[in-house]
């Protein structure tokens, strides 16, 4: 009895240590393939990351107040503009993710930036780079959101093509050493996963894992039968969002969906939100000109002169007080 206890011990070590001789080397494999530069291969989520901070998660983009911290610039601006009345009126709340954060953009590129000076009014940018709809649906469930953010009745969202994809995984990148926040759906409430079991935090941080879920999700989105799953689900986050603001606030906010890219959901989620009376803005109807060459869409991201085209034709077509 004892020989086969041993046996046993034995065969689990050697299974244990094959298992994650495997796990790491497809984890280096994959980051030499795609030149992924990280160190991450296990971390356990931890939602407090999502937490309010300016200085990582959002920018506060004003011409009022104007701090630059990312990208590292190369020189600090702390600029100061007499407050108008315009500027002491409600401000502009922008959600999404890097493209209306403005990663690769200092603060005067950005479209945040570019919408205060036109509009000569605030805009506080709560987007979160990778981000989704889950994240700005988490930010607006908690306290510490409206103890920072003033009272509007202006919200922006810009939604990209793969904010279809992302409110369904745990990771954003095959390589993410976190885990991505994820909701379950349940009798049509967002319900966040509970990562308190070490059990399944750990199954969920092996690479291997995280690598055939993403995979996985993919092919979902792509088989055409989900597309009503998949559009429904972005919607309720929309409402969700939209009724946790108006839940706090007490006032009728005014929700603005900005479409940046094509994808095959498009017209559907459109028609979509239309009927659940958001105001919503398709960017390729605004203007002729090719969004995706270097010129307006270098790195995957709006440049400024995308921007400088967009922001007053998309300001034209906001719903605002």
């Amino acid at each position: 009895m004892k020989k086969i206890i041993i046996c046993i011990i034995l065969n689990i070590c050697i299974f244990l240590f094959l298992f994650f001789y495997l796990d790491n080397l497809v984890y280096k494999t994959q980051n030499k393939i795609y030149d992924w530069k990280t160190n991450k291969h296990y971390e356990f989520f931890n939602p407090d990351v999502f937490e309010l901070n300016y200085n990582s998660y959002g920018r506060e983009i004003s011409k009022y107040e104007l701090n630059l911290y990312y990208p590292p610039p190369s020189a600090k601006f702390n600029i100061k503009v007499k407050e108008t009345d315009n500027y002491k009126i409600s401000p502009i709340i922008l959600f999404g993710c890097s493209f209306a954060y403005g990663v690769n953009l200092f603060y005067q590129q950005t479209f945040g930036y570019k919408l205060s000076c036109l509009l000569n009014r605030k805009v506080i940018n709560r987007a979160i780079g990778a981000g989704s709809l889950q994240h700005m649906y988490y930010q607006t469930s908690l306290d510490t959101f409206y103890k920072k953010i003033p009272k509007t009745n202006n919200v922006i969202y810009i939604f990209i093509n793969d904010q279809v994809r992302r409110p369904l995984v745990y990771t954003f990148h095959p390589n993410s050493g976190f885990f991505y926040l994820h909701y379950s759906l349940k009798n049509n409430e967002l319900i966040m996963d509970n990562y308190k079991n070490p059990f399944v935090n750990f199954l969920k941080s092996l690479y291997i894992v995280k690598l055939f879920h993403h995979k996985y999700v993919y092919f979902f989105i792509n088989d055409k039968k989900n597309t009503e799953f998949l559009t429904d689900l972005l919607v309720l986050y929309f409402i969700k969002i939209r009724e946790n603001l108006e839940t706090h606030w007490q006032t009728k906010i005014n929700f603005n969906v900005v479409i940046y890219d094509n994808f095959k959901y498009k017209d559907i989620l459109i028609n979509k939100l239309k009927k659940e009376k958001f105001n919503v803005i398709d960017v390729a109807e605004l203007s002729d000109k090719l969004m995706f060459d270097e010129k307006y869409f270098k790195d995957n991201h709006p440049t400024e002169a995308a921007w400088d085209l967009l922001t007053p034709l998309i300001a034209k077509k906001l719903l605002l007080d």
